[in-house]
């Protein structure tokens, strides 16, 4: 459920259901659902961010950090019962490191937050997948334009002379 409302936006409601789901998942599932929950989080504390609410969006990314720390240590190791083979403790990792960036940036006050270098925030790769989308769809309209003005040159091409002698 809190995939779905990722998909439709509602962050705050996706961080809700996750909430819920953490403590009825089994060790795999949960590290994966913290992953989900802590990207959530961060997510809402960017928009709190970008909206210049430096306090809230302070909290919420501490949030955030609390959450990759609750998190057993069999999400962190590769051997472990939690995430192994999922790379849920690469992603909790790189979710702390910008989230102790980005906290830091609220607390200084800044305003947008600055994200770590290599490393789009979510809203940024789903933006950019949407901007990739819209490119590859004007290409082919493109393509397809072009198809039909050539179609009509051909069609209404008298570059051929004036044809053969007509006997008559």
């Amino acid at each position: 459920a809190g995939d779905s409302l990722v998909l439709a936006g509602d962050f705050a409601g996706a961080r809700r259901e996750f909430e819920k789901a953490l403590p009825l998942a089994g060790a795999t599932d949960g590290c994966i659902i913290r992953v989900n929950l802590v990207l959530s989080i961060e997510h809402l504390g960017d928009e709190r961010a970008a909206a210049e609410d430096t306090t809230a969006a302070a909290r919420l990314f501490a949030d955030g950090l609390a959450v990759v720390d609750a998190a057993p240590q069999g999400c962190f190791s590769p051997g472990g019962s939690g995430a192994a083979g999922t790379g849920a403790g690469m992603q909790l990792e790189q979710a702390a490191e910008r989230l102790k960036q980005k906290a830091d940036d609220a607390a200084a006050g800044g305003g947008t937050p600055q994200h770590a270098e290599g490393q789009p925030a979510p809203s940024e790769s789903g933006q950019e997948s949407q901007l990739d989308r819209l490119q590859e769809s004007s290409r082919e309209a493109q393509r397809e334009r072009n198809t039909g003005q050539e179609r009509d040159e051909y069609l209404r091409d008298d570059d051929y002379g004036s044809g053969p002698d007509r006997p008559w």
